[in-house]
């Protein structure tokens, strides 16, 4: 909670009398909760333009030659105190970024302008604008569908740690839909069902009208769909849940962690097979419509999917892939 400051209270004696709570005039009734408002909006513009001066610095000083890269370091450690804990870290990790990629990719520093965009730099020979962040879970791709609309701006988000390494270079490029023009093509990964080899296949999927494109199918030895390690994880457990019933007790079968255990497993292996930033993993189910009959359909379950586009990923699709 915000601590009531020196002005709040003067302001609270001044109108403790009168048609709106004093004697004041209403004119000069002005809700304490506009003023803390208007502090904290100070003290935010302040703090942005700290960071922003300091950026500034820092790369000025870090571009002049050998010297200058060490007493950009050693700069940043000074500003250290001026600096909230966030900005220290975004700014470690974006001067360690530039001294270790800026010549991979002919890095140039951009200016803190909202676009969210830290650097623009080339990826095979096509201009990026680099967003470099040491967690991913604060992105949300709905932040950079406006630049990427009006300016076809192609963004990367460059996860790293605080030395500036990269620890995964995420492509955010997703086409709009070509049959709505509404939704974005999300990468998604179908892990198709198999004995000893089964398939997974990449599609690009639509969140708004679910019009899908298969882009790549590969095939793999003993690499399950999650309907069949549910299964399977669930036989296995079969006798230890039927012995905990026996003798009062109330087993649990965790299904979230047995398919967060799965993601974890095949998520590196697929991002490498399809050399893709996969935002979601999906099966192939069967929903039931007519318990008598046995009648139903086919669908795409989503399984996993990844926090910076889960606002485009569906839970369910009605696609039925083979």
């Amino acid at each position: 909670m915000l601590k009531k400051s020196n002005a709040e209270s003067e302001l609270r004696k001044t109108v403790k009398s009168g048609p709106c709570g004093g004697s004041a005039p209403q004119n000069l009734c002005i809700p304490v909760s506009n003023v803390v408002s208007k502090e904290v909006r100070t003290k935010n513009i302040g703090q942005i333009e700290v960071f922003t001066n300091v950026r500034r610095i820092l790369f000025a000083t870090f571009n002049k030659g050998m010297k200058g890269q060490i007493d950009a370091f050693e700069y940043l450690e000074e500003y250290k105190k001026k600096l909230t804990p966030q900005s220290y870290t975004g700014l470690k990790a974006e001067l360690g970024f530039y001294r270790n990629y800026r010549r991979v990719y002919q890095l140039t520093p951009a200016l803190d302008c909202g676009d969210h965009t830290d650097f623009t730099g080339l990826v095979s020979n096509e201009i990026f604008r680099f967003d470099v962040t040491t967690n991913v879970d604060y992105k949300e791709l709905k932040n950079y569908e406006p630049f990427q609309k009006d300016s076809n701006a192609k963004y990367k988000i460059a996860v790293v740690d605080i030395s500036g390494n990269i620890k995964e270079l995420i492509d955010i490029n997703f086409p709009f839909c070509p049959e709505c023009g509404q939704g974005r093509m999300i990468d998604t990964v179908v892990l198709l069902p198999g004995e000893l080899v089964s398939d997974q296949a990449l599609i690009g999927v639509c969140n708004n009208c679910e019009y899908f494109e298969e882009q790549n199918r590969i095939s793999t030895h003993f690499l399950s769909d999650f309907n069949t390690k549910i299964s399977n994880a669930f036989e296995y457990e079969r006798d230890k849940m039927e012995y905990q019933l026996s003798v009062g007790q109330n087993p649990v079968f965790d299904t979230t962690k047995i398919v967060q255990s799965h993601v974890d497993m095949i998520l590196p292996y697929l991002h490498k097979q399809f050399d893709k930033s996969i935002m979601a993993l999906c099966d192939i189910s069967y929903k039931l419509t007519n318990p008598k009959d046995g009648d139903g359909f086919n669908y795409l379950k989503v399984w996993w999917r990844e926090k910076l586009a889960e606002d485009y990923i569906l839970d369910e699709y009605d696609i039925d892939l083979e």
